[in-house]
């Protein structure tokens, strides 16, 4: 099914279910497309950006309780918590040591090339006063800090605490995951809200 994501602005943005669905389903066809589907993956998996994991796989972490590490983000200092799960644990042992290439966003688009190789993205493209529409292939302009978005937005979709996905990216605040990065449509905040809200109606009296 060709999917057409149409977005307002240029920011960066998340993939959508189906997308992610397709994404984990996918088996890499050489080493090189595995590096580059697992480094992807625990980006996805723990919601770091790209800087931060690399710290991880260097090492510069703490140990933290209950199967959990702490990481000082290089981009705003905070404190990146990152639960290991038995999948998340397994790639980062697998990966310790490794050097994420600065190349990385170009082997990402190749691997999106023949994961998504139909999905469109539309978006508006604003330079001065010129407003400039573009449409392109997704795998044209996915990066690593997608992952960051589509964590953030999946994890809201499924109705997570927002405090604890803040702790997990290392925000200082909840502003960044409200404004940039939870990419939820109308459906999906209703969905949110009938979740917490609804649970148990009053139901009228007579």
């Amino acid at each position: 099914t060709n999917i057409k994501q149409k977005i307002t602005d240029k920011m960066v943005k998340s993939l959508n279910i189906e997308q992610i669905n397709k994404f984990f389903a996918y088996t890499p066809t050489d080493k090189y497309e595995y590096v580059t589907y697992d480094i992807f993956k625990l980006l996805i998996l723990t919601g770091l950006r790209i800087s931060d994991l690399q710290q991880i796989l260097d090492g510069e972490y703490i140990t933290g309780e209950n199967n959990t590490i702490a990481v000082k983000t290089k981009k705003k200092k905070t404190t990146a918590n990152v639960i290991l799960t038995k999948e998340v644990k397994e790639l980062i042992d697998k990966y310790t040591g490794y050097h994420i290439s600065k190349n990385f966003n170009e082997g990402l688009k190749k691997l999106f090339k023949n994961i998504l190789p139909d999905d469109v993205i539309e978006y508006d493209e604003q330079t001065g006063r010129t407003v400039k529409h573009v449409e392109t292939q997704l795998y044209n302009v996915i990066t690593a800090h997608w992952a960051r978005h589509t964590m953030i937005t999946y994890n809201r979709m499924k109705g997570e605490d927002i405090e604890k996905i803040r702790q997990q990216v290392g925000h200082s605040t909840d502003k960044m995951i409200n404004q940039v990065y939870s990419h939820l449509n109308i459906k999906d905040e209703n969905k949110l809200f009938a979740a917490k809200y609804t649970k148990n109606p009053l139901k009228d009296k007579v």
